[in-house]
């Protein structure tokens, strides 16, 4: 099988900012504003010609209400503190870096909200079948044991709090913010009345597996606090589903990545259990599925910092496969649709791509069906690049799924809920972007088209 898009290469990108902003926080922005999925990637096509793509970034520490966000590809976090609003107790210091999205298959064209650079073709690799590759086994992850880490262990590197081997991203509660996610939220419920809206705000890892006795030397808003709040705007049409308690029941266990700002396959189905519990859906043990494991992963925190630290200890990605026969397409940005697995073999992806063995990525708008099911049962998932390893545990309760990526969807949302006959329609957001303005403004824009 031809193989394409072997490794990237990072650049870092920064758009003007305000005038208001201060050198310093200036400074922070350059350095926080590229993660995962984010900075400048360097392709090859299909004919051998190398083209470059850019992604923007999927939320924001960036309290900022007007400055338009860094438009990056793979790799990256993103994000500059600008907004003046009073954060939370303990959060008026350090600026923490801005959470990102996560690269789409390798080789394809990367959506974006700004305008794309000049190619002469859209890269179109051949996309590998799940589980021709990798390991089959079962998560082997133990906890390491940190009770006995000190103050002095932490380190803040642009922008990252590093502890041993893992990074942990920062969280700024913004109630401004707050009000007007959970107003978003509300108002698709109130707009689609006969469809259940189902919103999860997920914590970040620094909410969840960052020692307790050194969170008061960490510059962070308490996101158990901090997703009760937002909790308690959604109005009673909007079944909100608050998985802060189950993630942490289960903070033992291998569910953040140590190098990357993303949950992992296991905590993405720990979420998923949560939420089809609360909606009176059966699911599988976790022990039913099947494992493809993925070695090798540095993710946003390692490509940010570069930090020998996490280097020390790379990450896996697990993919759990129920067994279901499914198919994929997704629409660019330029409109071209392509088919790809639901779970891609990234054994031969760059270091920093290993993530992109979920759902084919962060694309506009994405179609999963379950070839085993006829019951026209379909439901609609608004996301980010969390939702990337979410979706797929939705393939045994419908036999179509629709995603949107509300970053870069730019049809008509009420025309797709016409459309598709959806029950259910889920908004699945990392809390990082309910801190960021502009991506809630983006959600809001995307909801009420």
């Amino acid at each position: 099988m031809q193989e394409r898009n072997k490794e990237v290469f990072n650049k870092k990108v920064l758009k003007k900012r305000s005038s208001k902003v201060t050198a310093a926080v200036l400074a922070l922005s350059m350095i926080a504003s590229l993660g995962a999925c984010g900075k400048e990637e360097k392709k090859e096509s299909s004919s051998g010609k190398f083209i470059i793509v850019e992604r923007e970034a999927e939320s924001s520490s960036a309290k900022d209400s007007s400055a338009e966000s860094s438009a990056v590809s793979p790799d990256t976090t993103t994000g500059a503190p600008e907004d003046t609003t009073t954060p939370a107790a303990n959060d008026t210091t350090t600026p923490e870096p801005m959470d990102t999205g996560t690269p789409e298959p390798s080789g394809t064209a990367t959506p974006t909200d700004t305008p794309m650079p000049e190619v002469s073709e859209t890269p179109t690799p051949e996309p590998t079948k799940s589980g021709d590759s990798g390991q089959t086994a079962p998560s082997d992850y133990k906890a390491p044991d940190l009770s006995g880490a000190t103050k002095d262990e932490i380190k803040l590197i642009k922008g990252i709090y590093v502890l041993r081997d893992t990074g942990y991203e920062a969280y700024t509660y913004l109630e401004n913010v707050a009000v007007s996610y959970a107003d978003t939220v509300n108002a698709a419920a109130k707009k689609f009345p006969g469809v259940n809206v189902v919103n999860t705000v997920i914590p970040l890892s620094s909410g969840i597996t960052f020692p307790e006795h050194l969170r008061g030397n960490i510059s962070s808003s308490n996101q158990k606090t901090s997703i009760e709040k937002i909790q308690a705007k959604i109005s009673s049409d909007v079944k909100f589903v608050n998985i802060f308690d189950t993630m942490n029941a289960h903070r033992d266990e291998y569910i953040y990545y140590r190098t990357d700002h993303h949950w992992t396959g296991r905590g993405a189905y720990y979420a998923y259990a949560e939420i089809m519990k609360a909606l009176g859906k059966t699911t599988k043990n976790l022990s039913d599925y099947t494992v493809k494991r993925y070695d090798g992963f540095y993710g946003s925190f390692w490509n940010d910092t570069k930090s020998a630290q996490l280097e020390t200890n790379p990450d896996y990605v697990e993919c759990y496969d129920s067994g279901a026969s499914t198919s994929l397409t997704f629409t660019q940005t330029d409109g071209q649709t392509l088919a790809w697995p639901l779970f891609n073999d990234v054994t031969k992806y760059g270091k920093t791509l290993k993530y992109c063995a979920y759902a084919a990525g962060d694309n506009p708008y994405t179609v999963i069906k379950n070839k085993g099911l006829s019951d026209g049962s379909a439901c609609i998932v608004v996301k980010e690049s969390f939702g990337n390893a979410f979706v797929p545990y939705l393939v045994d309760h419908y036999q179509t799924i629709y995603e949107v990526d509300y970053r870069y969807y730019k049809k008509s949302f009420a025309e797709l809920v016409k459309t598709t006959g959806a029950t259910e329609i889920y908004i699945i957001n990392n809390i990082g972007m309910t801190r960021s303005a502009l991506l809630v403004g983006k959600l809001k824009a995307c909801l009420a088209s």
